[in-house]
């Protein structure tokens, strides 16, 4: 049966799931899970997750052992055959080129102030002007980052995927402050505003699109709309911290400052990374700047 959760609206109950990873759903369950899959990425990561056990497995246990294709692990396979288009675009998406960003990224800071899906912690030091440089490689792997930015825009600007034109907004975003041509900082982001709005309008149950807008609203200057889509990427998935970062920073901007320093105190208590609560805690100390 589908169930509505306001973790994950609308989702297959996770028995169901289950039942088809075992291939034992019946044949309407099977078109039903087969359509929400190519729209679902939540549910058919999870389908995945099994997908890339059951290899383990059978790499693992001898073939003389190996239970009958009946049994709940080698049935799997038979529902992953109802599933092959699906898993390829979930495969490409553990190896998605914004994996390209996230490595790409300095160690010593992050490049823009709100918090991007996925993306570890670096400081955001608002102190540190142009050529204000932390080591003496620092212009070398500025230069270096940016090389890397340019040649990921250039090469995923060629296909049309979601996952390419993700990667590319977030680039641009990234490329807003670098050594560009005049003007060319503020297109950037501009386009990525453009293409992340369109990408979460394309995708709607897709929090970490809408966090990602959220974000790229956020440097444009547009803490409302920023508000808008954090809150929605929230009510998609409430355990989304990068979401509640990010609304937390609008309702800064808002000058909103009682309702900041509320969020603030609530990411806190619910952020598990050390360096996320106390880079939060700063926020929640100063949330009445500007």
């Amino acid at each position: 049966m589908i169930i509505e959760t306001t973790e994950r609206p609308l989702c297959p109950d996770p028995e169901l799931l289950g039942t088809f990873a075992e291939g034992s759903a019946t044949p309407e369950e099977t078109r039903m899970l087969r359509d929400h899959l190519a729209t679902c990425n939540d549910c058919l990561e999870e389908v995945g997750e099994i997908a890339s056990f059951a290899e383990e497995e059978r790499k693992i246990v001898p073939m003389r052992k190996r239970p009958p294709l009946s049994s709940w692990l080698w049935g799997v396979a038979a529902a992953l055959a109802l599933v092959a288009v699906g898993l390829n675009q979930w495969k490409a998406r553990r190896t998605d080129s914004t994996d390209a960003l996230r490595q790409a990224m300095p160690a010593d800071s992050r490049i823009i102030e709100p918090r991007l899906s996925g993306f570890a912690f670096r400081p955001y030091d608002t102190n540190r002007g142009p050529g204000e440089e932390r080591d003496p490689d620092a212009a070398f792997k500025k230069l270096t980052f940016e090389t890397e930015l340019d040649d990921l825009i250039a090469d995923k600007s060629k296909e049309h995927s979601t996952d390419a034109r993700h990667t590319v907004a977030m680039a641009k975003l990234m490329r807003w402050n670098a050594a560009v041509p005049e003007g060319q900082g503020v297109r950037n982001v501009e386009e990525a505003i453009a293409e992340l709005k369109a990408l979460a309008n394309e995708n709607p149950r897709n929090a970490r699109l809408w966090n990602d807008y959220a974000a790229a609203v956020l440097v444009g200057r547009k803490p409302n709309e920023a508000f808008t889509a954090a809150t929605r990427a929230l009510e998609l998935d409430p355990s989304l911290r990068e979401a509640a970062y990010n609304r937390a920073l609008a309702l800064r901007d808002l000058g909103r400052e009682a309702e900041a320093k509320a969020a603030w105190r609530a990411y806190v208590a619910t952020e598990k990374d050390a360096s996320w609560r106390e880079d939060a805690n700063g926020q929640f100390l100063n949330a009445n700047l500007p």
